[in-house]
């Protein structure tokens, strides 16, 4: 049995060497993925936002690996993400996955347009997760005001957006 500082060690390697994406993805056994998820946020955190390789494996993140992107994100992106991991983020949204699950970790890096068209797609998450992203928008530091995110909820095409939804998310 590998030892939890042993596990690190390896995957630390395996994140520069290979990728522990890849890995995640390939393996079958369950002990080895909750392995990697347990111990990628600590990894990715240590490794820091500004690395070219996290950012190449948000970008090119291989067919399966969006949990695990979707569970090291947030640790990418405490405070006000940069511009590259808003970008990378982005560029994923808009070209390979449409899961707005994404976009919640770089609500705070987004401009108040981009955020207001990326409104609809939020709006359409799960009612628990929809609350916490309206809980986030109206914290200190958000891209919209209070007063822009009621207008714009109001705002938003029912045909195109489930009025429930949009009233859960008031």
């Amino acid at each position: 049995c590998v030892s939890h500082n042993s596990l690190y060690f390896i995957l630390t390697l395996f994140v520069f060497k290979y990728s522990v994406v890849d890995m995640y993805v390939q393996c079958e056994t369950k002990e080895v993925r909750q392995a990697i998820k347990q111990n990628i946020p600590a990894l990715v955190t240590a490794i820091g936002a500004q690395s070219s390789v996290l950012l190449n494996i948000i970008t090119n993140f291989p067919n399966g690996a969006e949990e695990l992107i979707l569970l090291f994100l947030p640790h990418l992106a405490v405070g006000k993400p940069s511009p590259e991991l808003v970008n990378a983020v982005v560029t994923v949204y808009k070209e390979r996955t449409r899961d707005a699950r994404f976009l919640i970790p770089i609500l705070f890096g987004l401009s108040s347009d981009e955020l207001i068209g990326f409104l609809p797609d939020l709006v359409s998450l799960s009612s628990p997760i929809l609350k916490a992203v309206i809980h986030r928008l109206l914290q200190p530091g958000s891209p919209i005001t209070p007063s822009t995110l009621l207008v714009q909820l109001h705002l938003l095409d029912p045909s195109a957006v489930s009025l429930k939804k949009i009233i859960e998310g008031k």
